[in-house]
């Protein structure tokens, strides 16, 4: 398999099937475009990756009003679209990280413990090390290969915005074309060589890859995983 992105052409509520089981839909937040992903973890039951603020109308037609819902607020500026959907569907449960669950206050999120939401074989939560941002990365093994979903930590932008004055501040807080880290999640990392060894232990070797970024476009091959490496090893040197 070459390594391809996956792009969007419009961003909209509309909600995109990447394969049976997993969904995704992009929206607009503040001055970035955002991706909000929907997990099915079995006949009546879905976890919800980044829950965005545009785009809860259209996600009842995947997920069926009876059906138990996780929303996870996988990172500490990702929790403007939690209450939202929560108050979609009525048998939603809430969690996240402790440093994320503290901002979303009065809607009480359950602190995120992997082993007890009872996931299904091939879907796994992983809690970053040394990340003042509480980030949370999900991993889900299919028979074609895995899928990873990611936060802040991994960024793959085709495009920045066409307006002059957005695009400005998207170059002020360091965002690039292609597949990067920012300085700000760099900095979120105390132990820099820890969290680039963890990496390299739990991930570098997955193949193929499709790596699916809240922020830009959806990354697919063989080398994406070796390609990930590289970038945080440059980063976290």
């Amino acid at each position: 398999m070459t390594e391809t992105s996956m792009a969007s052409t419009n961003v909209t509520a509309q909600w995109h099937t990447l394969r049976e089981g997993l969904y995704h839909s992009e929206y607009r937040a503040d001055f970035a475009v955002s991706r909000t992903t929907i997990v099915q973890l079995s006949e009546n039951r879905y976890l919800v990756y980044s829950p965005g603020k545009n785009n809860v109308l259209g996600a009842e037609q995947i997920i069926p009003a009876s059906a138990e819902v996780i929303l996870l607020a996988p990172a500490y500026a990702h929790i403007s679209g939690i209450q939202l959907w929560a108050e979609q569907f009525d048998h939603a449960q809430i969690v996240a990280t402790d440093k994320v669950a503290k901002r979303l206050g009065a809607l009480q999120a359950s602190i995120l413990e992997p082993e007890s939401l009872s996931l299904p074989n091939g879907i796994s939560l992983h809690v970053l090390p040394e990340n003042r941002m509480g980030e949370v990365w999900l991993q889900v093994t299919k028979p074609e290969g895995e899928y990873l979903l990611v936060c802040d930590a991994l960024l793959n932008l085709a495009r920045l915005s066409p307006k002059k004055w957005v695009r400005a501040i998207q170059w002020l807080y360091g965002l690039r074309l292609g597949l990067q880290v920012t300085p700000v999640f760099r900095k979120s990392v105390a132990n820099k060589p820890a969290y680039r060894d963890w990496y390299q232990a739990n991930f570098s070797q997955l193949k193929p890859l499709t790596l699916i970024p809240c922020h830009g476009e959806i990354l697919a091959g063989e080398s994406v995983a070796a390609d990930i490496l590289t970038v945080i090893q440059q980063r976290f040197s």
